[in-house]
């Protein structure tokens, strides 16, 4: 078995370039964040390098470097740009050709493909060389099918690296091993030694079988050696020890079906021995021109093996045939292009490697550096997601409403409750009915009455008081005006000074009178009421609601009508119960859908292709939306069934009437509560206004009378006091007459001694004693019609007594 040289890298710096980059591209804090990370990078291309070019460690430990190192590849290059371009990464990735006649130095690329291409063709090597361990160590039995495996997997990887290099490198290949025709070549050998593994552990099968073996085994290895020869860019690349390699196992096998072949002709017809001597003849001049056109040593293996298979194998059969042919058959030997073509039998293909080993989806390198083409893709992918879950939640919506629908237009469950159970009220009466009994019902009226009735007793002491303090100062007024005489008395009248006073309580008591006739109104409504306030007692509320009743005759056929219809509502209940969990799990998946690694690992291909994929993650709930609206299809048409026959059997139209007529006289009931209750509170409103006005007026009354009493006493007073002043100067003129009459002479005595003498005229009066003269009376007090209208406050306090 041939196992594919390795290619062998040079050491680069890696972290360096790319720290440099992240600085430039993004920050310095964010290169700081993966410092780790650049460092992990490094490690993961030394320890390619240290497996590589020591032979001596096991070829599992340098798959696994090479594997890890891919996957950081593939981070890589979603997040970093490595060219020569200005701006992006200058990493420069260096290996030398695995061809012996390639470069004799190490290729230089600052491209990440390139670094790729060569890691998958290491990986490639390190299976094909497993495949030449394991079939060397253990010639047969287990052996040989590891060592099939081994070969299948490195064709497989090989057509990896081949879609790649066309994809991503082209033409442009660094070195010609990691060309896309070098890689189909490396294909189609390991696959011709897959092919040979097969067939060396087939033997004991039959010749037939093991012909077609043989002849596909030669067809992989001829496929490998045209390609090799044919390409132009291949030409003298390929060593000579490769080349007939490939040569000699192309003859030998094509040799070897050819002898089976032949072996198969003389089982089935040992006469045939011209086709036999043919196909020998043929497979004699393969091996004959294959070990003449070689140039390998003459100790090479495999040509030592193709020597002895042709002077063992070949040689002896075809001297054997010939000779019976000439002493016994004497048969016409036909020509190898008149013979029909042999088929083989493929028993191998390339197997690729699991995703998960090539995916870079769980890697956690560069995790925090999303580059916006990233964040863009995931937007993208996001908003598509959310549109699939908001679709598929809008049909089950409205699936759920449609069901609702369908229900309440069969009047389903209600007319099956109404059975068994009596209807019950409408949600609003319900509530109305609930708020009535939770307010107090009946007592609450009542109890709302006798305050209303206490408040009209308490409006009625207060404009009582009013009165009477009103009339209580105009009685002392009057009193006062009568002891002093009204020319005396000179302030105004009380009558003429509580004019507005008087009017406010006026109104007060037309106002009061006329709520009291509403409240006997009210009161007499509310007496007239208790049959309408009994309608709507519990008791009453449960005896008359109405039920649906079964017919008389009841056939054995129509009795399974109702249990059928409440199966049916169950499945329908249980369908839409299900749409939680679609829901749920859409949520769930979404939840877990963390796509963003994915996205990183694409490396600027399209994303359709993996949009496509993700969201097919999504199939599942869609399905179960599928299934769930079809079921629930299924589940009405019956029902609708069903409910023909149940309005058939049962007087349902009767039941809308009860419903109907109970409904109406529950809302006159409720009607009547309301107008009472209505009533009531305007009643407390008003009076409660009307208390409000009336204390504050009588607070202006007592204030006026108050002021009243005060200027009274006042007045009173003063006039007590001019009255003893009077009485003094009366006195005072009295005791100065008596004394000036009895010191004075008495005239007929002077006359009688003195003559009357001449006196000449005064033209100044003497001064004469100043007598004290009674003083005005005082003039009125000023009039305070204008204060007294102070107190006549608004009593716009309540609203019109008409309220009910």
């Amino acid at each position: 078995m041939y196992g594919v040289a390795r290619k062998r890298p040079e050491p680069v710096d890696v972290a360096q370039p790319l720290h440099d980059f992240v600085t430039r591209a993004f920050s310095e804090s964010d290169a700081a964040s993966v410092l780790d990370d650049f460092g992990e990078t490094q490690r993961l291309r030394d320890a390619v390098v240290d497996a590589t070019l020591d032979e001596s460690r096991p070829l599992e430990q340098l798959r696994d470097s090479l594997l890890a190192y891919y996957r950081a590849l593939c981070v890589i290059e979603s997040r970093f740009p490595i060219s020569d371009s200005p701006g992006h990464a200058r990493v420069g990735f260096a290996w030398y050709d695995a061809g012996s006649r390639g470069t004799p130095t190490a290729i230089e690329a600052r491209d990440i493909q390139y670094e790729k291409c060569a890691v998958l063709y290491n990986l490639a090597a390190a299976y094909s060389r497993a495949g030449e361990k394991y079939a060397s160590e253990d010639s047969d039995g287990e052996g040989l099918k590891r060592a099939c495996a081994a070969f299948q997997t490195s064709a497989g990887v090989f057509e990896t690296t081949a879609g790649v290099s066309e994809k991503k490198l082209g033409e442009q290949a660094p070195t010609l091993d990691v060309s896309r025709e070098c890689c189909e070549v490396m294909q189609l050998l390991n696959l011709a030694q897959a092919q040979e593994c097969f067939f060396e552990k087939a033997k004991g099968k039959s010749e037939a079988i093991l012909g077609k073996l043989a002849k596909q085994t030669g067809m992989y290895y001829d496929e490998a050696l045209t390609k090799a020869r044919e390409t132009t860019r291949f030409a003298a690349y390929f060593d000579d020890a490769l080349m007939g390699y490939m040569t000699l196992k192309s003859a030998l096998f094509n040799a070897e079906a050819l002898r089976l072949a032949a072996s198969v002709t003389l089982s089935v017809d040992d006469t045939d021995v011209g086709t036999a001597i043919a196909r020998l003849t043929q497979a004699r001049d393969l091996i004959q021109h294959a070990i003449r056109d070689v140039r390998v040593a003459a100790s090479d293996p495999t040509l030592e093996r193709v020597k002895k298979f042709l002077d063992e194998k070949i040689m002896k059969a075809l001297r054997t045939a010939e000779r019976d042919n000439e002493c016994v058959y004497m048969c016409r030997v036909p020509k190898a292009e008149d013979l029909p073509a042999l088929t083989g039998a493929n028993m191998v293909k390339s197997v690729e490697l699991s995703p998960e080993l090539l995916s870079p989806t769980r890697e956690t390198l560069f995790k925090s550096i999303v580059p916006d083409s990233g964040t863009k893709a995931l937007s993208r992918y996001t908003e598509m997601v959310d549109e699939l879950i908001r679709n598929e939640t809008d049909t089950l919506a409205m699936a759920s409403d449609e069901a609702r629908l369908a229900l309440r237009e069969m009047e389903f469950p209600e007319t099956l409750i109404a059975l068994s159970t009596a209807v019950p009220l409408c949600t609003d009466l319900a509530e109305q009915i609930a708020a009535f009994r939770s307010s107090g019902g009946a007592a609450a009226l009542s109890a709302s009455l006798k305050r209303v009735d206490e408040l009209n007793r308490q409006c009625s002491s207060v404009v009582k008081t009013i009165r009477e303090t009103l009339e209580t100062e105009t009685a002392e007024d009057g009193a006062a005006r009568a002891m002093f005489g009204p020319a005396t008395w000179g302030r105004e009248p009380s009558n003429a000074v509580n004019t507005h006073l008087m009017q406010a309580l006026k109104r007060f008591e037309v106002d009061l009178e006329v709520a009291t006739k509403s409240d006997a109104q009210l009161k007499n409504r509310v007496d007239g009421a208790d049959g309408v306030l009994e309608m709507i007692s519990p008791e009453n509320l449960a005896t008359n609601a109405p039920t649906l009743t079964q017919p008389l005759a009841l056939v054995e056929e129509d009795a399974s009508v109702a249990t059928d219809i409440q199966a049916a509502l169950e499945d329908l209940e249980n369908i839409g119960n299900e749409r939680a969990g679609i829901e749920e799990l859409m949520r769930k998946t979404k939840s877990e859908d963390d796509i963003l690694s994915k996205l990183m690992a694409q490396s600027g291909e399209s994303l359709d292709a993996l949009f496509a994929k993700e969201i097919s993650k999504y199939d599942e709930a869609k399905n179960c939306v599928m299934v769930n609206i079809s079921k629930q299809s299924d589940a009405l048409c019956k029902l609708r069934v069903l409910h023909d026959r149940f309005v058939q059997i049962y007087d349902v139209d009767g039941l809308r009437r009860a419903i109907q007529a109970h409904e109406h006289d529950v809302r006159h009931a409720l009607s009547v509560v309301a107008d009472l209750r209505n009533g009531m509170e305007q009643g407390v409103r008003f009076y409660t206004g009307f208390l409000d006005a009336a204390r504050h007026a009588l607070e202006d009354v007592q204030e006026y009378a108050s002021t009243r009493r005060m200027e009274k006493e006042t007045l009173t007073e003063e006039l007590r006091r001019r009255q003893q002043q009077q009485e003094r100067a009366a006195e005072e003129l009295a005791r100065h007459m008596s004394e000036r009459a009895r010191v004075s002479p008495q005239p007929s005595q002077y006359y009688a001694h003195t003559p009357p003498q001449y006196a000449p005229p005064q033209y100044c009066a003497p001064s004469a004693p100043q007598y004290p003269q009674q003083m005005p009376p005082p003039p009125p007090p000023p009039s305070r019609q204008q204060q007294y209208q102070n107190y006549s406050r608004d009593s716009a306090y309540y609203e019109p007594p008409g309220y009910r």
